[in-house]
């Protein structure tokens, strides 16, 4: 948890999918002292502006700036009520969802200089990102519990990759422990 705190405070923007927003209702700040952290720009992929207005994110937009990518199905009325509230609102009027979330990280790097983001999750925002092949280095946390079952959700979900020659290569891979967990650290090189 350290370590992701302090990630946090080394990038410019950190994203999530309305799923994560949804059922843990982060924060996303860097919570560390040491060096001070960079302010990140927090972004929900948001299709149908789902987050609730009492949501940690939408009570500290001006705190701590929020950005909200939905899509064109999204609600005026819930448009209008986030920004009062104090958050960026992006309605796209794009149908496609990854070519929405492509437009977010152009947006991202044009609009707000990010060029460093953290993914934080989840499944179906991973999965997109792959599919996009956006994803350039992993941070992944394995914990030694054992949990889940046929019906348990994947950390990454999507249509996925077809093939072997398809999946990205690892290089500068690094193992090491975190408390009782294992941090597996790798930068993707993508075929072609």
């Amino acid at each position: 948890r350290r370590y992701v705190q302090e990630l946090r405070g080394r990038v410019d923007a950190i994203v999530v999918g309305s799923g994560t927003a949804l059922a843990d209702d982060p924060l996303l700040t860097a919570r560390t002292s040491s060096p001070p952290p960079r302010v990140a720009l927090r972004v929900v992929a948001d299709s149908q502006l789902q987050i609730s207005p009492t949501s940690q994110l939408v009570q500290t937009a001006g705190e701590t700036p929020v950005l909200l990518w939905a899509g064109p199905q999204a609600s005026p009325t819930k448009v209008q009520q986030l920004r009062d509230l104090g958050c960026q609102v992006h309605v796209s009027n794009i149908d496609d969802a990854n070519e929405r979330l492509d437009a977010l990280l152009h947006a991202l790097v044009a609009e707000h200089s990010a060029t460093n983001v953290l993914v934080e999750g989840g499944g179906r925002l991973l999965g997109s990102l792959l599919e996009l092949r956006e994803l350039d280095q992993c941070e992944v946390f394995v914990s030694p519990k054992i949990i889940g079952g046929s019906q348990a959700i994947s950390p990454v979900l999507g249509l996925g990759i077809a093939t072997l020659a398809e999946s990205p290569g690892y290089t500068s891979v690094r193992m090491e422990s975190s408390g009782d967990d294992a941090h597996i650290s790798c930068r993707l090189m993508w075929p072609g």
